[in-house]
């Protein structure tokens, strides 16, 4: 098989203080909306591995009705489009009211915020619009729909730390298209496009902007062991990438005829990923890869299906099931529990878990998206 490269390249290397993942939502700017209501399951209690006479924390399932002004993704049609903040909170894209393309929003103490948005720009829930979230504080959100002029199909990259706009930039032409996105321990933004550059965006807005070209596309990006990315390639592999964007090594995929999706995620020593076969819409097994290379596949429940899957601050992978209208949690040896979310045919779209590879932005909530009820909740 041949290799593909990674044409290593420098990222400028400083001292700096991060911030920690406590609250720094930056007061509010724009309107704001207090949900109605909300409802929650049943809480149960579980006993700790290793201490059969403590109880852990319950679980309960929580959910807010979005403001009617706001428009949710439906099923299916956008990928990332929930990030969790560092403070724990989340920012979500939905279409909005009286505004041609739409807006980000944020739900934080009860509160939705539709934050500021740039002049004459608005990210659109039409569309796959990558968003993720740092966990020195910003969120990122990629619009490939629309350009300033509103005419144009150029990427903009869009920054916000708490409810404040850090700034926009065009991050390439009306041809470029955006694969994948994430961010790693120090904050860099990452993403790789359709021509197969793999870029990082250090200290938003000022940079400086890092890109290399290589020899592959990446459909799925996650920051993960060994203080590396970990991307999928269209030639049916994953790549560790070192911090630096140098390529560690290539690890090809055991499985044959399909694809692994936007959403990959890591774990300890593991990365954690959906393939549909066939391309299908959703996935009837989790896989996971140790750093070392080693697959293994862990079959779903009968007619349950996932989508999308984020990892957790308890240990675990969390995942949605809309066909089933369930949440999902998978343990390290493939264990599965199902919740099954309170409201009717909700339409899960869309879900969201903290940085878990930060002590201090790990134990955040699982969030996650209802597009059917226009509903978000979190677990």
């Amino acid at each position: 098989m041949r290799t593909r490269l990674i044409l290593p390249y420098a990222v400028l290397v400083s001292s700096v203080i991060f911030s920690s993942c406590s609250s720094s939502n930056g007061g509010t700017n724009g309107s704001s909306f207090v949900p109605s209501s909300q409802s929650a399951m049943q809480p149960f209690a579980r006993r700790v591995s290793g201490n059969p006479l403590r109880l852990a924390p319950k679980l309960a399932i929580k959910e807010y009705s979005v403001p009617s002004q706001f428009s949710l993704p439906r099923v299916g049609c956008c990928g990332q489009v929930m990030a969790e903040t560092s403070d724990g909170n989340v920012d979500f894209i939905a279409s909005q009211t009286g505004i041609q393309t739409g807006a980000v929003v944020r739900f934080a103490g009860g509160t939705f915020t539709a934050l500021p948005q740039p002049q004459a720009y608005a990210p659109y829930a039409g569309f796959t619009s990558p968003m993720v979230s740092s966990p020195t504080g910003p969120v990122y959100v990629i619009d490939m729909t629309q350009g300033f002029d509103f005419e144009q199909d150029e990427p903009v990259l869009v920054g916000y730390q708490g409810t404040a706009l850090l700034g926009t930039i065009v991050i390439g032409s009306a041809s470029d298209f955006t694969e994948s996105a994430g961010t790693d321990a120090e904050g860099k933004f990452w993403w790789s496009d359709d021509a197969g550059t793999l870029n990082a965006y250090k200290n938003f807005p000022i940079g400086p902007r890092t890109s290399a070209s290589t020899t592959d596309i990446f459909t799925a990006m996650a920051y993960g062991p060994n203080n590396a990315l970990w991307l999928y390639g269209v030639d049916n592999s994953i790549y560790e990438v070192s911090a630096a964007g140098v390529l560690i090594k290539q690890f090809a995929l055991p499985y044959t005829g399909g694809h692994v999706s936007m959403r990959m995620t890591a774990l300890g020593n593991s990365v954690w990923f959906l393939y549909f076969q066939n391309y299908a819409s959703s996935a009837v097994s989790i896989i996971r890869m140790t750093k070392g290379g080693t697959f293994t596949q862990f079959p779903l429940p009968s007619g349950v299906a996932a989508t999308a899957l984020a990892a957790g601050g308890d240990g675990a992978i969390w995942f949605i099931s809309p066909s089933s209208n369930q949440l999902g949690r998978m343990s390290s040896n493939g264990k599965v529990k199902l919740y099954s979310v309170p409201t009717a045919n909700a339409g899960l779209a869309a879900i969201a878990g903290p940085f878990v590879f930060s002590e201090q932005c790990k134990n955040g909530p699982i969030w996650f998206m209802e597009s059917n009820a226009n509903k978000i909740g979190s677990i």
